[in-house]
C-alpha cells in the first residue's frame, strides 16, 4: 500500500516524550520532525501483532537487548507521524487525560489541549488502518465525529472525511459524502476532479477500495438520468415524419389542436438553442460530460423548452422536479465486501452502521 506522507509536527513537542515512566522501550517515530517516545514494550506489543514482531518476533532487530537486560529497547517508525502516534500510546497506555476528545481547526484550542486538528484525526486513522489498531479508538471516535459533521467541513475536506469514515465504520455518514462527492466532482481530460483545477480525485488522499470507480460510475448514471428527459423528447420531435406525407406530422406533444405541428417545431427550436447556449448540442454521452452532476443539474433547470407561437406549451413541463429528484436519490449500492468491512469496523469503534453517532 502506498500511505500519504503528510507530516504533522506535535506543537511545541520535546524530542522526547514519556508515556510510562517506567517504559523500557524508546519508540522514534518520524524522520526529520523526529520524537522519541518511552512507553512500555509489553503494552505496545499487545496493542499491535505487527509491532510485537517487530521488538520480540522473527523480525525483531538482531541487536536488541535481552529481555533481562536492564538497557531498553528501541524501534525506529520513521514512515510515521509523532502526532496522531502520541494520540494511540496514550490511548493504549490508558492515559485517559491525555487523549483528544475533540476535533478543531483552532490553533489555541489545540495549544490548550483536549482538542486535535483535523489533519491529526485524517492521520491517526491512515495509521490505525495501517496497524489494525482501529479497536482502540472506542468510545473516542464517537466524540471526534461529532465535530466533523459541520458544512464548512464537509464541503472543504470531502475526500479526507470519505476514508476517516471507511476506517471508522460510520455508514451513514460515508454514504452521505460519497453523494457529495459524485453530485460535485468534475471530469477534465477524462479524470475525476473535487476541485476543476485541483488533482485527480483521491490521488492525494488515502482511498477506500474501487471508490473512484464507483463515484465514476453513478456519477455517469445521475447524469444519464438527468439528460433522459431531454434526449427522449428531442428524439420524439426529430423522429422522420409518416413517409406518406410530406409536411410534419404532430407528435402530441402540443396538446393544442390548432397548429400543434408548428408549436412542436417551436419547441424543438427553443430547446436547441438553449441546449446550444450551455454548450450541450449535441446532447453529449454522460461519460464526456466534464462539469459536475450538480452544474449540469443548474444548466438544464433553466433550460428553455417552451413555444413561441403563442401557445402556453412546454416540452418537458416538470424538468426542474426532475432534475431535483435525481440528484437527491443517488442511491449507492455498495458491493458486500465494503458493508461488511464497514460492519467490522463499526463493531470495533463502538459505532453502529445504522444509528447516529453517539
Amino acid at each position: 500500500m502506498c500511505w500519504p506522507e503528510k507530516r504533522i509536527k506535535l506543537s511545541n513537542a520535546p524530542a522526547r516524550v514519556v508515556i510510562d515512566a517506567e517504559g523500557d522501550l524508546c519508540l522514534t517515530v518520524g524522520d526529520r520532525d523526529a520524537v522519541t517516545f518511552v512507553v512500555s514494550s509489553q503494552t505496545v506489543a499487545r496493542a499491535c501483532p505487527v509491532w510485537e514482531g517487530l521488538l520480540f518476533g522473527d523480525i525483531a532487530n538482531p541487536v536488541q537487548p535481552g529481555r533481562d537486560s536492564n538497557e531498553k529497547l528501541n524501534l525506529n517508525l520513521p514512515n510515521d507521524d509523532p502526532g496522531p502516534m502520541k494520540i494511540i500510546l496514550d490511548i493504549i497506555h490508558s492515559r485517559s487525560d491525555q487523549v483528544p476528545i475533540g476535533v478543531t481547526e483552532s490553533a489555541a484550542l489545540i495549544n490548550m489541549g483536549r482538542r486535535m486538528s483535523f489533519d491529526n484525526l485524517y492521520l491517526l486513522t491512515v495509521l490505525t488502518s495501517k496497524y489494525d489498531l482501529t479497536r482502540h479508538l472506542n468510545p473516542w471516535c464517537g466524540l471526534w465525529l461529532l465535530d466533523t459533521t459541520t458544512n464548512e467541513l464537509l464541503r472543504r475536506e470531502t475526500e479526507h472525511l470519505c476514508w476517516i469514515y471507511w476506517e471508522l465504520g460510520y455508514l451513514q455518514m460515508f454514504l452521505g459524502v460519497l453523494r457529495d462527492i459524485t453530485r460535485n466532482c468534475a471530469k477534465i481530460g477524462g479524470k475525476l476532479k473535487w476541485h476543476s483545477d485541483g488533482p485527480e480525485l483521491f490521488s492525494s488522499v488515502y482511498e477506500p477500495p474501487d471508490m473512484y470507480r464507483l463515484v465514476d460510475r453513478y456519477r455517469n448514471y445521475a447524469i444519464k438520468d438527468m439528460l433522459q428527459p431531454v434526449t427522449d423528447v428531442v428524439e420524439k420531435l426529430l423522429q422522420p415524419d409518416h413517409p406518406l406525407s410530406g409536411d410534419y406530422q404532430a407528435r402530441g406533444i402540443c396538446q393544442d389542436s390548432h397548429e400543434n405541428g408548428k408549436c412542436e417545431i417551436s419547441m424543438l427550436e427553443s430547446i436547441v438553442g438553449s441546449l446550444s447556449q450551455r454548450a450541450l448540442w449535441p446532447l453529449p454521452k454522460p461519460e464526456d460530460v466534464q462539469v459536475s452532476a450538480f452544474q449540469l443539474a443548474a444548466r438544464l433547470r433553466s433550460l428553455d423548452t417552451t413555444s413561441k407561437i403563442g401557445h402556453a406549451c412546454q416540452a418537458i413541463p416538470n424538468i426542474r422536479e426532475r432534475i431535483n429528484a435525481v440528484l437527491s436519490n443517488i442511491n449507492f449500492q455498495l458491493p458486500e465486501e465494503h458493508l461488511l468491512h464497514l460492519t467490522a469496523q463499526a463493531e470495533k469503534t463502538g459505532l453502529s452502521c445504522n444509528t447516529e453517532v453517539p
